[in-house]
């Protein structure tokens, strides 16, 4: 999209000076002058269209950069909210299961079978909420992961795009300067 849309309007820039600036200050231009001054106004706008594009390069990297941050702030931020549920985990299942296993070697039968019961019980909730943990804590990291990927990109792509920015824009001021010479040019030789 960006290409077809560079391509036309360099193209309008060209035909646009070609047939409407046929005329510089009231004065008819030469066939020869008119294809110089439509060539060097050309020339400018397809600068001006470099520059615009870079320009507009440069905010997408901006704003790979602010969202990369934005991702790993937001995942750091979850990782000390979760952080404590951890510990809270396993200190809760050391308390009860402290108390079950001192149960489970009781003398009394029917209460040894029921503290192995519920110890087993909490085991599994046990294990199921440390998978949950780990599970949550892996898509935190993924997450970080991605969110550096994507701020590194921005970044480099700004820093590429920093120099090529630079260098059209002195591309549109030589430009720039090229047809005010030969504008006034013409204007001496009326």
């Amino acid at each position: 999209m960006f290409r077809s849309c560079f391509t036309f309007t360099a193209v309008f820039a060209f035909l646009s000076c070609l047939f409407c600036s046929t005329m510089l200050a009231g004065q008819p231009l030469s066939g020869k002058d008119s294809v110089k001054y439509a060539k060097l106004s050309g020339k400018v706008e397809v600068a001006k269209s470099k520059v615009a594009a870079l320009e507009y390069k440069m905010q997408v990297a901006d704003s790979m950069v602010r969202a990369g941050d934005s991702m790993i702030f937001d995942a750091r931020r979850q990782f000390l909210e979760i952080s404590p549920t951890k510990e809270e985990i396993e200190k809760s299942y050391k308390v009860d299961s402290k108390q079950l296993r001192k149960n489970s070697k009781s003398k009394d039968p029917e209460l040894a079978r029921e503290a192995e019961r519920e110890l087993k019980a909490r085991e599994t909730q046990y294990k199921s909420d440390m998978k949950a943990y780990d599970n949550i804590m892996k898509r935190l990291m993924k997450q970080v992961s991605s969110a550096e990927s994507i701020a590194t990109k921005g970044e480099q792509t700004k820093m590429t795009t920093r120099h090529k920015l630079k260098g059209a824009q002195e591309n549109l001021l030589l430009a720039g300067e090229e047809l005010k010479q030969f504008e006034e040019l013409l204007e001496l030789e009326e």
